[in-house]
């Protein structure tokens, strides 16, 4: 269970660090943390 915890948590770090980087690759980037985080 804690690992299921974690995961969203780095997965959130990695979108913070592609929004810094732009929107372009923030949405895409988005996009794909969102389907991970679904098929979880």
């Amino acid at each position: 269970m804690h690992q299921k915890l974690v995961l969203p948590q780095i997965l959130q770090k990695k979108l913070e660090k592609y929004l810094k980087l732009g929107s372009k690759s923030a949405s895409e980037a988005d996009f794909r943390m969102s389907k991970i985080i679904q098929c979880n």
